[in-house]
C-alpha cells in the first residue's frame, strides 16, 4: 500500500511538473512567434515606405524629363506576353514618349535606359514604365529594369487586368480606378514589395502606370 501510494504521488508530481514545463515552453514559443510577427510587420512597413519614396523620386524624374506622353502617329508593334500564363498577343500601340522623345525598346540589361535605371543604386530595387494595352486595362512593360529568367529586361511582358482564375488583378483594380497601389505584388518571376501609380492623359484617362519595387 505504502509503495503504491508513493508511486501514485510520484506520478502526480511528475504529471504536474511535465504540465508546468509544457506551459512554460508554450508561453515561450508564443512570445517568439509574436516577436517574429512584430519584426516582420516592421520590415514590411519600412520596405513599403522606402518603395513609396523611390516611386516619388521616379515621378520627379519623369516630370523633370518633360513627362510621359504617347504618339498615335507612330505606332510600335509588340508581341505581348502575359506574365502569368505566358499567353501572347500581337499589338500595335502608340509610341511612348519621354519629354517628346520615344522611349527606346531595350532588352539588354547592360544598355542604359532612361528613367527606369535611376533606382539601380538601391540594392534590389527595380522600376518600370507601363503602357495600357486595351480597353480591359492590361498593362505592358515598355521600359524596365526588371530582368526575366534569361537576364534581359522584361519589356513586352504584361500584367493582365484579370488573373488566370478570372478574378480582377488587385494591382490593376486600384490603378484603373485612378488610385496608387502599395503592397505585395508578383512581378515577372518573383514577389516584390511594390508601388504603382497611374499615368493619365489630359482628359484624366489612365494610359499607363509607373512601378517601383
Amino acid at each position: 500500500m505504502v509503495g503504491g501510494f508513493l508511486w501514485q504521488r510520484g506520478k502526480s508530481l511528475g504529471d504536474a511538473t511535465g504540465s508546468a514545463f509544457a506551459e512554460v515552453v508554450t508561453h515561450s514559443l508564443e512570445a517568439n512567434v509574436r516577436q517574429t510577427i512584430s519584426l516582420a510587420e516592421a520590415l514590411r512597413s519600412g520596405l513599403e515606405q522606402s518603395t513609396a519614396g523611390l516611386l516619388q523620386r521616379l515621378e520627379r524624374d519623369v516630370a523633370d524629363a518633360g513627362g510621359i506622353t504617347q504618339d498615335t502617329a507612330a505606332p510600335i508593334k509588340w508581341t505581348g506576353v502575359n506574365q502569368f500564363d505566358r499567353a501572347k498577343a500581337e499589338l500595335s500601340l502608340p509610341a511612348v514618349l519621354l519629354g517628346g522623345r520615344p522611349i527606346p525598346a531595350i532588352t539588354a540589361a547592360a544598355t542604359p535606359v532612361p528613367i527606369v535605371d535611376a533606382v539601380r543604386s538601391h540594392p534590389g530595387a527595380a522600376a518600370t514604365v507601363f503602357q495600357r494595352m486595351n480597353a480591359a486595362g492590361d498593362m505592358i512593360r515598355v521600359a524596365s529594369s526588371v530582368l526575366n529568367a534569361e537576364g534581359q529586361r522584361a519589356i513586352g511582358t504584361y500584367i493582365p487586368a484579370r488573373m488566370p482564375d478570372g478574378q480582377p488583378n488587385p494591382v490593376l483594380a486600384k490603378v484603373l480606378a485612378g488610385e496608387p497601389f502599395i503592397g505585395r505584388a508578383f512581378v515577372v518571376n518573383q514577389w516584390y514589395v511594390a508601388a504603382y501609380r497611374p499615368l493619365k492623359d489630359p482628359a484624366g484617362q489612365v494610359t499607363g502606370m509607373l512601378f517601383v519595387g
